[in-house]
């Protein structure tokens, strides 16, 4: 990955994509301007689509190359063909051209396009739409001959678009059949625009005009209607006629174009072949050779030929009007008239078959030679058939196997073995990569089939047998651990597969880890999963592969959390954020971290903080489209909003992250019965804390007395911990102590320190309704020195206002005074301990850390950017510094907290 920022062109370039598909083709001066049309498309504007659907030849991509070089309005121009039939492709290229007017759209749903882990459409898209939103007025979306397309996945996505896109977003789709889009909907909501044959045929006058000032042509005017009647309006069939006409005699011309307003139907079949036979040897061998090619170039085309003058035999095409048309005004990048490469590719593959396999072969090592590998790639699987060149196809997708998945382009990769021969599917190295694939893209249950194939064809003969048991190993455990498996089977597997795997193979050890640790986390054993986390965080880095780098530290950053680490928690957490902001994009795997975050926040207790951090978690965490951490989000952001005084809306999110897990149970095989039961489990717990928190100990008692977990287990820990908080609030205290001296001794001897800290409050709670004051302080005390270092406020605010007494005594404590006094601070009703009598309200060590970037010049942006926030968190805390100041403004906060000595 590069570092610095890319400029637009630079980011095409680093990403293989054309800049002259980002362009109208270049527009001759002397073409027949088309008023009438170019006006009609001047309303595109009022409409959310404008369709130009004709047959071949009528000219749609000149006139909206005239009205796009006329038009006021923002446009922005794709041109499509066949490599674009790709769902990943086919949006990286929208993006580009969206970016070429608006560099802001579309970053994020870039990152998701390329990541590792294939996302859902509508997430990725969902992201686009909320880019766009952005824009502030009308501005256009050109795609041209998208009748190339055949991919539902494609198509549907644009339909999916289509119905979402905001008012002021209209596109333009021009293509000889009609596109399968939810056309007849918005032509009933008069959202619709079409053009269509008889809209973009010549007029007799536009025809004689063309005849006359285009193609130079001496027809008097009725013999030019003529040729325009017996074309009917055709402007590609026009323009054959009158490249065959240019042959003739002066004389000839009038009884020939009487000839061509005949009732031969086959007569612009006979021109298709006259045009080609009248030309020289030469450029028929030229034109048929290059007819292979989609974009021609003359470097390229000299490749293909071996004709050295083919830049100029490029420039004496374009000027014979024979069907070249340039891509770019400096012409450098051509193509053929689609039509007239129809003819010459059959011309070709009649007369000069085995020369095709040869010409393919040129072409693609030209492409490889100059980093465009989808292109090589089009060429070597165009004949299935031809041995060499399927066999460099192979080599070059076993080459670029695990580049491609890191890049974001699986589904490539996936439509290039779909195109092999079947036999050529099955072949061990082949079988491997389409695995690969398919686990970053969550298709788990078609992995094991293909794990089956490359076993079964394993060579005989192997040079590392080792690495190949390990890499099967290593992709194997990642279907068992995701697809509810026995966990033992997965701990095996993922052993066996960092056992064989070598050292260099670090994004075959990289997943093993991973699987090795979720699967030790499925079983509880935390200490041996971190261990594990750590060695993927290693791997993953290695290797470049930050999607799975990013979530990995955020799973670390919750066991660490588990421990009471609050501090070493949130470095993960903002490491798994650094990692996932990569060349100007956030993986979506950030929401994972910002959820945790949130956690963090709301346990310091800045509220409106961890509101924001959630809801980034769960804008991203959709966006993954991972139930898991979708459901984390909401729990985040519940238990915030909650504190925040929002509990109508708290409980509301916990119903909607049921709803998800509903879904999830419906819809996909990502996860086994028992990951969602245990999903609702834990939202379940989610919704009794918030009852606990309400007072609500009816409804908590009922639910802790109906359940029971695995002894030993976190659940049961959580359930009991539920369970003690009932019967304190029943004034059962001895009982009470007696579930939790236990539980406490246990969550120590397991390092859970958050629970430790938890249970310890609560045993100070149970001491002072006692009366036992002594015995009260001493374990307060103990617990403060434990917890004052990772800034635990929220537990101890959960355990309401009796012990606010006990806090005021230890206030002037030695040890733990400062801490006592600042959570004193954080009771709702607590009395205020100021760190300056002149402030409202004393700043929090967040707050002056951003009050000392704020005086050193430091944006907003900038400021997010260097602690890892969202914009948003960091606005709240400005607002909160400001309120707290008692200023408005930046410049008097920095004045007010120099008065204050708050800076040094």
């Amino acid at each position: 990955m590069r570092g610095e920022r890319m400029s637009n062109e630079e980011r095409l370039e680093w990403d293989n994509l054309l800049l002259t598909k980002l362009t109208p083709p270049w527009r001759r001066g002397e073409l027949v301007v088309r008023a009438r049309l170019v006006a009609r498309l001047e309303q595109a504007k009022r409409y959310t689509l404008t369709l130009l659907s004709t047959p071949a030849g009528f000219g749609k991509t000149f006139l909206l190359a005239e009205w796009f070089s006329s038009t006021t309005l923002p446009c922005t121009w794709l041109s499509l063909d066949e490599g674009d039939d790709e769902f990943t492709r086919f949006w990286r290229y929208i993006i580009a051209t969206l970016q070429t007017l608006y560099p802001q759209v579309g970053g994020d749903a870039l990152g998701f396009l390329l990541a590792p882990q294939s996302l859902p459409a509508a997430s990725i898209l969902i992201s686009l739409l909320n880019d766009l939103a952005t824009i502030p007025s009308d501005m256009i979306l050109v795609l041209d001959d998208y009748h190339v397309l055949t991919s539902d996945e494609v198509h549907n996505s644009l339909a999916f678009f289509l119905e979402r896109v905001p008012p002021q977003i209209h596109l333009v789709i021009a293509g000889r059949t009609d596109p399968p889009l939810p056309l007849a909907r918005l032509r009933a909501h008069g959202g619709l625009l079409e053009l269509r044959t008889l809209d973009l045929r010549f007029t007799p006058d536009e025809a004689v005009a063309f005849l006359r000032n285009v193609m130079a042509l001496s027809l008097q005017h009725e013999d030019a209607l003529a040729l325009a009647e017996r074309t009917e309006g055709w402007i590609a069939g026009l323009q054959l006629a009158a490249l065959s006409l240019q042959r003739q005699p002066q004389s000839d011309l009038a009884p020939l174009a009487r000839l061509f307003s005949g009732q031969d139907r086959y007569i612009l079949e006979y021109l298709l072949a006259e045009v080609l036979q009248w030309q020289p040897p030469e450029i028929q061998e030229f034109l048929l050779r290059t007819s292979i090619l989609t974009q021609l170039c003359a470097p390229l085309c000299v490749a293909v030929t071996g004709q050295q003058n083919s830049h100029a035999m490029l420039e004496k095409l374009e000027r014979a009007n024979l069907f070249l048309l340039p891509l770019d005004n400096e012409r450098r990048w051509y193509r053929y008239h689609a039509l007239f490469v129809d003819l010459l590719r059959y011309q070709l593959t009649r007369g000069s078959a085995p020369m095709l396999p040869e010409l393919h072969r040129r072409a693609a090592s030209w492409y490889e030679q100059h980093s465009f590998l989808p292109e090589a790639m089009t060429h070597l699987l165009a004949l299935p058939d031809d041995a060499v060149n399927t066999a460099h196809a192979i080599d070059l997708i076993v080459e670029h196997s695990q580049s491609l998945v890191l890049r974001g382009d699986a589904s490539l990769l996936l439509s290039w073995t779909k195109r092999l021969p079947e036999h050529l599917r099955r072949t061990p190295d082949i079988a491997l990569a389409s695995a690969l694939a398919l686990l970053v893209s969550s298709r788990f249950h078609e992995v094991e089939e293909l794990l089956q194939i490359a076993e079964a064809n394993m060579p005989e003969v192997l040079e590392d047998v080792d690495q190949w048991i390990g890499r099967l190993a290593a992709l194997r455990s990642t279907v068992v651990v995701n697809v509810g498996g026995e966990v033992e089977e997965a701990i095996s597997l993922s052993r066996q597969a960092l056992e064989l795997l070598p050292a260099h193979d670090s994004i075959g050890r990289g997943i093993a880890a991973l699987n090795l640790g979720d699967a030790l986390m499925r079983q509880e054993a935390l200490i041996a999963a971190q261990d594990a986390f750590i060695q993927a965080v290693r791997y993953n880095v290695q290797a470049e592969n930050y999607f799975v780098a990013s979530t990995t530290l955020a799973s670390l950053g919750s066991l660490l959390g588990l421990q009471g680490r609050l501090r070493d928690a949130e470095q993960h957490y903002r490491l798994a954020l650094r990692y996932a902001r990569q060349e100007g994009r956030t993986l979506p795997t950030a929401g994972k971290a910002h959820a945790f975050l949130a956690d963090i926040f709301l346990e310091r207790n800045e509220v409106e903080a961890a509101v924001e951090e959630a809801r980034e978690g769960l804008r991203l965490c959709e966006q993954w489209g991972h139930t898991r951490h979708i459901c984390d989000s909401y729990l985040a952001l519940a238990k915030a909003l909650h504190v925040h005084g929002e509990r109508a809306q708290a409980f509301q999110m916990l119903d909607e992250a049921l709803q998800v897990v509903t879904k999830a149970r419906d819809e996909i095989a990502l996860y086994s019965s028992a990951d969602l039961d245990l999903l609702v489990t834990r939202l379940d717990i989610g919704r009794q804390r918030l009852h606990a928190w309400q007072g609500e100990y009816d409804m908590v008692e009922d639910w802790v007395r109906e359940r029971r977990f695995a002894e030993e287990s976190l659940l049961e820990l959580v359930r009991q911990e539920l369970f003690i908080r009932v019967l304190i609030a029943r004034g059962q205290y001895r009982e009470a102590q007696r579930l939790l001296h236990p539980l406490l001794e246990s969550s120590r001897a397991r390092r859970l320190g958050h629970y430790s800290i938890a249970l310890s409050s609560l045993d100070v709670l149970a001491y002072v309704a006692q009366e036992q004051e002594q015995e009260a302080l001493k374990q307060l005390i103990n617990t403060l020195q434990q917890a004052q270092s990772e800034g635990y406020v929220r537990t101890f605010v959960e355990q309401g206002a009796l012990l606010i007494p006990l806090l005021r005594t230890l206030s002037k404590h030695d040890d733990v005074g400062a801490y006592a006094r600042r959570l004193l601070l954080a009771f709702p009703s607590g009395p205020e301990v100021s760190v300056s009598s002149e402030l409202v309200e004393p700043l929090r060590e967040r707050e002056l850390v951003i009050l000392r970037l704020l005086a050193a010049g430091l944006s907003n942006r900038d400021i997010a950017e260097q602690l890892v926030l969202t914009l948003g968190t960091v606005k709240w805390y400005v607002n909160a510094i400001y309120s707290k100041l008692s200023v408005r403004s930046r410049t008097q906060a920095v004045a007010r907290a120099r008065e204050l000595d708050l800076l040094s």
